[in-house]
């Protein structure tokens, strides 16, 4: 999670302060330095409930508006399958955008605008959340709503809502069957899957929260310590994106991976493995559904020959590789290659025995202090350091 500007978030670099929009007789001290008083970026998603990011009150020069961006990098592509939910803490700002990237941040998509007042902030109609869209384009694309930009001291909710569901849902009402859905998903016609890839969330905070006391004559009033943001948690719905060869993906680290399937392999799936490329990679389908869809999954063909495949004996097995030829596959005996002709690394060849002779590759055993290191040379010298000498280097030079 980044925020910019890197200075927004309250007590870094040094001890600050904000009170309350609901109750400006309560206020709270924050510092980064301690943990007890941290409100880090991080908070926002750290599935921690009593912990939230809180920005600086008012950092910004005087009579302009407190403008500051959260991004949230995924640790790879996902698939949106409902709203994206923000809890905010302490008010929600009278004006704000969300937008995501489906290429780590290269380029932006707005997906939805929030404002106090959408004809005067974004010069767009304001929609109501609950309310239907009349096109498929419509549907797809972002518009603003006036609905979660207004703070009342009795109203407990903090919580925003980006519409996923509810255009998916339109979709569906709208005449798209939910098989159509899923091959728009596939083949991203009507610009579905262009809509539900993500890698990168953003929340542009423009104007932040003011308490609107009394709602008949429009009287706001705020205080600057008042004036500030605070996010409590972002909660992105998604799944991962793998082309249909995995249903689940593990974390490593601030990285994840797909668990591929069918003989494919990458951080979504997304090409085949080695020594299945007779056909070309083809993403999975959902179609014919009536079968839960069509695999596509990498194929390698073994060549059928009247004679044991040329692996010199180290090997039964041997395959046709699109453009590659004939590999010999599940060497054994320390070698390798086309035609399990070659030593392994830390391996030498023996001179001593044939070729398809089972100890036809010999361990290199280089002496761990006198040499460089496990590797040696085609006929066994090891890499030896400065005053060493013999094949392994286990010997002092004379003199």
């Amino acid at each position: 999670v980044t925020v910019e500007p890197s200075n927004a978030t309250c007590g870094f670099p040094k001890r600050s302060k904000f009170c309350s929009l609901k109750n400006h007789l309560s206020c709270l001290s924050c510092d980064s330095s301690r943990k007890d008083l941290s409100h880090d970026p991080n908070h926002m998603i750290d599935a921690i409930k009593w912990t939230w990011w809180q920005s600086k009150s008012n950092p910004g020069p005087p009579g302009r508006p407190l403008e500051v961006n959260v991004s949230i990098a995924l640790p790879m592509k996902f698939i949106l399958t409902d709203d994206v939910i923000i809890d905010f803490y302490d008010g929600r700002p009278q004006v704000m955008m969300v937008e995501k990237s489906s290429d780590h941040g290269i380029t932006w998509l707005p997906l939805q605008y929030f404002a106090d007042n959408c004809l005067a902030r974004f010069g767009m109609p304001a929609k109501d959340t609950e309310s239907t869209f009349s096109t498929f384009t419509e549907a797809l694309s972002p518009f603003c709503t006036e609905d979660c930009s207004i703070n009342d001291s009795w109203d407990s909710t903090d919580i925003t809502r980006v519409s996923v569901s509810n255009r998916l849902t339109d979709l569906l009402i709208l005449g798209l069957e939910k098989e159509e859905m899923c091959g728009a998903l596939e083949n991203n016609t009507l610009g579905l899957r262009s809509f539900l890839e993500i890698t990168n969330l953003r929340i542009r905070l423009i104007r932040p929260p003011v308490m609107q006391w009394n709602k008949s004559n429009g009287k706001q009033s705020h205080l600057s310590s008042s004036y500030h943001y605070g996010i409590k948690k972002v909660q992105i719905n998604a799944r991962c994106q793998c082309n249909g060869h995995a249903s689940s993906c593990v974390y490593e680290g601030k990285s994840a991976r797909c668990e591929c399937q069918h003989d494919t392999v990458g951080k979504q799936c997304e090409k085949c493995r080695p020594l299945f490329w007779m056909t070309s990679w083809r993403q999975g389908s959902f179609f014919p559904k009536r079968e839960r869809g069509t695999a596509n999954p990498c194929e390698a063909k073994a060549l059928q020959l009247p004679e044991p495949c040329q692996c010199n004996k180290h090997s039964e097995r041997c395959e046709l590789v699109s453009v590659v030829g004939m590999l010999c596959v599940d060497c054994r005996h320390n070698t390798e290659g086309e035609n399990c002709h070659r030593c392994k690394n830390r391996f030498y060849r023996n001179a001593n025995v044939p070729i398809n002779d089972t100890r036809t590759c010999k361990p290199c055993k280089c002496d761990r202090v006198g040499s460089y290191g496990k590797w040696c040379r085609s006929h066994g010298q090891c890499n030896c350091r400065p005053n060493f000498v013999g094949r392994t280097c286990n010997r002092c030079k004379s003199g």
